[in-house]
């Protein structure tokens, strides 16, 4: 695999921990002291940040990195206290880019001299149904990576992609019946409903299975007893198995790495990339 071009959008991470001082007076609510606070950038650029760590060649396409938008930059607050998380706030910003932006990105995706593409769409925005049909015209290689969380699964909405990405959740928005164990009638529903060449399907503590048309193939993880945060192992997933099939692995053969890699993911306090190669 050659240069890749990373597309998503930037979340802004913040994290406050305290310590618990008791319950407020006046509502049954706890109150902490404020001990520690990190600002990181999460979504696609966690993927990028994963990517820098494992010294890939690529260029990251995110918000008001080629034109100023139209809107923030989604921001996510949580609070944690004795390790438990208490409350997350979130301030979004998931108006679809203007047709206008869509195209003068699209260009530029089109004079980049990468030839994969790899769409982190985290359904902020960026990556808006104009900006999608334009990239379903491209003839670069594309990998994808979409996020069902508030919104509907719009994996659909993409067309002539080599590689897809999907959580047990994501998978079930159009496999209902998804079983770690009937691989099968998962890769059967699969390429029924979707325009893609080859799939992924992650299943968190188990593994990934990695299909073909011909082939379904799992690949079990090891297990991590106690793990710190599980909240970037996705794009540590995402980053692992791109930079394994740029050194030349195959798909099926970088899902493995990809699984490792992830598996330190969860060992590392926030959205941070992991702590070693």
């Amino acid at each position: 695999m050659d240069k890749i071009l990373l597309i998503g959008d930037t979340i802004i991470d913040i994290n406050t921990e305290g310590v618990l001082l008791g319950t407020s007076p006046e509502t049954p609510t706890l109150v902490i002291s404020k001990d520690t606070e990190t600002i990181t950038h999460g979504g696609a650029a966690l993927v990028h940040r994963n990517f820098a760590k494992l010294k890939c060649n690529y260029e990251f396409v995110t918000n008001n990195s080629l034109i100023t938008l139209n809107k923030k930059i989604t921001t996510k607050h949580r609070y944690w206290c004795n390790k438990h998380k208490l409350l997350q706030v979130d301030d979004r910003d998931n108006t679809p880019i203007t047709d206008e932006e869509s195209e003068l990105m699209f260009e530029y995706i089109q004079r980049s001299d990468a030839n994969v593409i790899a769409i982190a769409d985290y359904r902020h925005g960026l990556l808006s149904p104009k900006l999608i049909e334009l990239i379903n015209t491209s003839n670069k290689r594309i990998i994808l990576d979409s996020q069902v969380s508030k919104s509907p699964a719009n994996h659909h909405m993409y067309k002539h992609i080599y590689l897809t990405l999907l959580n047990e959740h994501e998978a079930k928005q159009y496999v209902p019946n998804v079983s770690w164990d009937n691989p099968e009638a998962l890769k059967e529903g699969l390429y029924k409903e979707l325009d893609s060449l080859n799939f992924i399907v992650k299943f968190g503590k188990l593994g990934c299975i990695y299909f073909d048309s011909e082939t379904s193939i799992h690949h079990k993880t090891r297990s991590v007893e106690n793990p710190v945060d599980e909240s970037g192992a996705g794009d540590a997933f995402m980053a692992g198995l791109l930079a394994w099939m740029q050194k030349g692995s195959s798909i099926n053969e970088a899902a493995g790495w990809a699984n490792e890699w992830a598996r330190r993911s969860v060992m590392v306090k926030g959205a941070n990339p992991p702590d070693d190669e």
